[in-house]
């Protein structure tokens, strides 16, 4: 068996990589970040840190990467590969979607199709599956959108645990290639879109009922991120896992935690042992010291978070329809509102639509939230006490 990995961020070069190499499937990267290339043809090897009881570190070898430019080897390695998996971060799926039909319009008359071909889609982004593969279409001629659809799989996947970069300057300096991960290597990949065989590959998952762990994972492990990371950047906190141990947002995610939990079990129907196991998971994750991830990262892009199908909106509408107030989500989505960072140009756009328009207007023409809505009114409750966070942090 053989892949290409598109994308060699933290999941590509970390999770995927990890994944593969254990398995003995021969793989290979296509990264658009000339600096990924040459540190990877610099060296022979970096390193993966398991943050389990106690630290492991497993060698990855550099193999064969290739910038985007490199097409005629890229379709060799797509010519020959049983699997493709992305990992380029939502944002960028639709280009690679498009890089990918152009590469696949060649190549697919020439496959050998007596093996399926198998797209895995693993990016932290709502329409991940539909904007890769209806980009691939638009590239591909009426006879080999024929073979595509019937001879290739497209899966959409998630993972439960946090991977970063190096976390500090002389980490980078050291290990400019390193990723430090959380023990859990696993990916959930979508049963029902994998054509042909399933193979069994020790660390990847195929799921029935996917689209409810999906939504599981949106509300529980996304909305508690962006709770901690939007109120801990008004407090001040710059890595995850710092703001999570803060009281004050401790209290909130519990509280986050079980509005959540009463939402999904009345909404979706999920199992209160495996809601309930999710969520512990989920805080142990957040409030692991070892992992230095960003608040930034975590909240970055405030204006696709605040949507109404995303993370915070939509379980808090669950919470309200389930008979309770979610306040403690209430009080995320007023910080988020008041999130700015200068670097992001979904928050600096925010910051205008909230000093011009007002907090009313971003809830109805970000947030879909109608005029008298109890969550509006919940959320509106909790501006002075946002307001005064915002203010302290100016200082």
């Amino acid at each position: 068996m053989k892949a290409v990995i598109i994308g060699a961020g933290k999941i590509g070069r970390g999770l995927i990589a990890g994944i593969l190499r254990t398995n003995g499937i021969e793989y290979c990267f296509v990264e658009a970040n000339p600096e990924i290339i040459l540190e990877f043809r610099k060296r022979n090897q970096y390193l993966l840190h398991i943050l389990n009881a106690r630290e492991q570190i497993i060698p990855l070898p550099t193999v064969p990467i290739y910038s985007l430019s490199d097409t005629e080897a890229i379709e060799k390695r797509l010519l020959e590969a049983d699997l493709i998996f992305t990992a380029v971060g939502g944002k960028n799926l639709k280009e690679t979607g498009e890089f990918l039909g152009e590469r696949l319009e060649r190549i697919l008359p020439e496959r050998n199709w007596a093996r399926a071909l198998n797209l895995i889609v693993h990016e932290n982004w709502k329409y991940k599956d539909s904007d890769l593969s209806e980009n691939i279409w638009k590239k591909l001629s009426e006879e080999n959108r024929g073979l595509f659809q019937e001879m290739t799989g497209v899966c959409t996947a998630i993972s439960m645990g946090l991977s970063v970069e190096p976390p500090d300057d002389a980490c980078r300096e050291k290990e400019p290639l390193g990723i430090w991960m959380q023990e859990q290597w696993n990916i959930f990949v979508n049963k029902a879109g994998y054509k042909g065989d399933l193979p069994k590959i020790k660390g990847i998952g195929f799921v029935d009922q996917f689209l409810q762990l999906q939504s599981q994972a949106l509300y529980t492990n996304n909305a508690s991120s962006a709770v901690i990371s939007y109120v801990g950047k008004l407090k001040g906190y710059r890595y995850v896992a710092e703001a999570a141990h803060d009281p004050e947002i401790e209290r909130l995610l519990d509280q986050a935690y079980r509005e959540i939990e009463t939402g999904l079990i009345k909404q979706l129907h999920v199992f209160p042992k495996d809601q309930q196991e999710l969520a512990r998971r989920a805080k142990e994750k957040y409030q692991d010291t070892r992992i230095k991830d960003s608040v930034e990262r975590h909240a970055r892009d405030p204006l696709r978070k605040l949507a109404p199908d995303e993370r915070l909106i939509a379980p808090a509408r669950m919470a309200v329809k389930s008979g309770i107030l979610p306040e403690a989500l209430a009080v995320g989505i007023a910080a988020a509102l008041y999130y700015e960072d200068e670097k992001d140009e979904s928050a600096c756009r925010l910051a205008v639509l909230r000093r011009e328009k007002g907090e009313a207007f971003v809830l109805r023409e970000i947030c879909g939230l109608e005029e008298g809505e109890v969550l509006e009114s919940l959320i509106l409750q909790q501006l002075p006490r946002i307001q005064r966070l915002f203010c302290q942090d100016k200082k």
